[in-house]
């Protein structure tokens, strides 16, 4: 039960495909009727953009907002703070008045792959990938604002700042010059100097830029207050809260699952796929992987993939699949690899661990016999194979009495894709016993902010389940992901 004389935070999660957001009591418990989601659509081209329009992913944050805060005049809750997660790696170009002047790119946005290839002739890549903790690539801002400078010069002088989506928000929401940027979010743009905590002069210069182009850095948890006068009408009972600097939402995952150090590696699927770990220090980055800032002295770890769980959701609009009532119910009772293909997924470039942004899906041994569920189940065991190559590069970070710990929805909606995976990387995988985990998350973050918990693993995470591997599985799942490799280097070496 609720104690509302307690207080409770306020998250928000900014994904890629909706914006949900909740009330959480001090012991982090999600207040019953306080949970509100609305849908929003980015915007694709033939050409590989992917954006979204700034005012309107601002119109949909803010209506979540109003629900919720709505439930608070009517119940009468104390609002301690707000804390916002976002997808990274996103970026809208704002003029001098701070008003957007270009969409916001989003991570998918392909368009830039020569950008890319004219940065790596320019830097000694590997160096700067140890430095900012990232590979040169169409999802991060190099190349992305020099494919702006190219494309669009007319637009690109109009720039005055470079935002991600919650920063993008606080200078709306609050006095503009007072907003900074987490460097978390920054380090996802691939120009952060992840040993220095600032933004990297390297690439700016590369860039014919300076620090003046995008917000100050700080820590996640250098909160601001006092809404502006027109948010302060809007909002009255959050005027003088602290809202926290916005973050990634592979943090709040982590955080939500319980995996903040070495002993815990997450996994998750939602619209796209990651395995990350929370490690101390600045550790040297494996070729292939990324490092992002959490505050000043950890890092995030890991790897990520453009696709995971839109590759159902390709084969529902393009192979005649119904999969509306979810994975299971189309692959259940199917052998691994018993199609007999060999997918690349790369249906928006491929991220972990080849980087390469201009690389495409493609199929192999498709015959007359071959079906839509054929050619799904190959897309997901692809996946599966995709997360096995980032955990051999991760595995020397973690310890040795490692727990693997799934959550996102296209996982914990199907057992069929857990037991793919599992059966790929050889090794049981939990499963969150959560829904929303990634606000679960960011309420911690909250909580942390405030002192009402010293560290994350104060508060415990249920698990629900243990997905065993089948051995016999495992080595065809292992001969499968040979033929993935193959494939694999026969196109892109």
């Amino acid at each position: 039960m609720f104690d509302k004389t307690e207080g409770c935070v306020l998250a928000v999660d900014i994904g890629s495909s909706s914006v949900k957001g909740a009330l959480f009591s001090t012991s982090c418990r999600l207040i019953p009727d306080t949970f509100f989601a609305l849908e929003h659509k980015q915007t694709n081209s033939f050409d590989g953009g992917v954006e979204e329009n700034p005012l309107y992913i601002q119109k949909i944050v803010e209506n979540v907002i109003d629900k919720i805060v709505n439930q608070i005049n009517k119940k009468d809750y104390e609002i301690l703070a707000v804390a916002i997660d976002s997808m990274a790696s996103s970026v809208s170009g704002l003029n001098k008045l701070n008003d957007p002047v270009t969409p916001f790119y989003t991570y998918a946005d392909t368009r830039n792959s020569y950008d890319v290839e004219k940065i790596k002739e320019s830097i000694n890549e590997l160096e700067v990938h140890q430095r900012t903790g990232t590979m040169q690539h169409t999802s991060y801002l190099p190349a992305r604002i020099m494919w702006i400078k190219r494309t669009k010069p007319e637009l690109y002088t109009q720039i005055s700042k470079w935002v991600d989506i919650p920063t993008f928000l606080f200078m709306r929401w609050f006095e503009f010059e007072k907003v900074k940027t987490s460097y978390c979010l920054a380090s996802w743009s691939g120009l952060v100097d992840r040993f220095n905590r600032r933004w990297d002069e390297s690439i700016l210069n590369l860039l014919d830029m300076d620090k003046n182009y995008f917000p100050e850095l700080s820590t996640w948890d250098d909160s601001i207050q006092i809404l502006n006068k027109e948010y302060s009408k809007r909002w009255k009972l959050l005027r003088n809260i602290p809202f926290f600097l916005g973050v990634g939402d592979g943090l709040s995952a982590n955080l939500g699952t319980g995996c903040v150090d070495p002993s815990n590696l997450a996994i998750t699927i939602g619209s796209t796929g990651a395995m990350r770990t929370i490690l101390p220090g600045n550790p040297k980055i494996p070729l292939g992987l990324w490092s992002y800032c959490f505050g000043k002295d950890k890092n995030i770890l890991g790897g990520s993939f453009t696709e995971g769980g839109n590759v159902i959701k390709w084969a529902n609009d393009n192979l005649g699949l119904d999969t509306s009532s979810g994975l299971d119910k189309i692959l259940n009772g199917r052998a691994p690899d018993i199609h007999g293909l060999t997918v690349l997924p790369f249906l928006s470039g491929e991220r972990s661990t080849g980087w390469n942004g201009a690389a495409t899906a493609s199929i192999s041994g498709i015959r007359m016999s071959t079906s839509s569920t054929d050619i799904l189940q190959a897309l997901c065991e692809s996946i599966a194979h995709r997360f096995s190559d980032v955990l051999d590069l991760i595995l020397p970070y973690l310890d040795k009495d490692l727990n693997i710990v799934a959550s996102g929805g296209a996982l914990s909606e199907s057992k069929w894709w857990l037991k793919t995976i599992s059966n790929s990387l050889g090794r049981p995988i939990m499963v969150c016993d959560l829904d929303q985990q990634t606000l679960y998350g960011t309420s911690k973050l909250a909580l942390k902010g405030i002192g009402v918990i010293g560290n994350f693993e104060e508060i415990p995470v249920e698990k629900s389940d243990i997905i065993y591997p089948d051995y016999k599985a495992i080595e065809i799942m292992n001969v499968a992901r040979l033929k993935h490799k193959d494939f694999y280097n026969s196109l892109f070496g």
